[in-house]
């Protein structure tokens, strides 16, 4: 009997083999997926600061920026964004300013 009380209460794993995400439950995919979209027509919308600057992660509702911006105003506009977007249970900047940051025009088309 035991058996089966454990499996009424295991929640259902998606299929991802290979992956070490696969002990957390199909819902949780889908409201990453949410959340990484609401963040990204934000900064889609915003002028002060670009997708291509940054590298965000959202695993279980946690945000993670990465990347390299060249001021300040902008590490913290993209923090703002992120910070004030419905969902998000957290993030963790990694986000490093670097002066005199510059792409040229090949850097930027690989990137997009």
């Amino acid at each position: 009997m035991w058996w089966t009380m454990k499996s009424l209460f295991e929640s259902p794993k998606p299929n991802l083999e290979g992956s070490n995400y696969s002990r957390y439950p199909a819902r949780v995919f889908e409201n990453d997926r949410l959340l990484m979209k609401r963040i990204v027509d934000r900064i889609r919308w915003d002028q002060r600061i670009s997708l291509s600057d940054l590298k965000i992660s959202i695993r279980n509702g946690l945000v993670t920026l990465a990347g390299e911006v060249d001021s300040t105003f902008r590490r913290r506009a993209a923090l703002e964004l992120v910070g004030y977007t419905e969902g998000i249970r957290g993030f963790e900047d990694k986000i490093v300013v670097v002066p005199g940051f510059h792409r040229d025009d090949d850097d930027l088309t690989r990137i997009l």
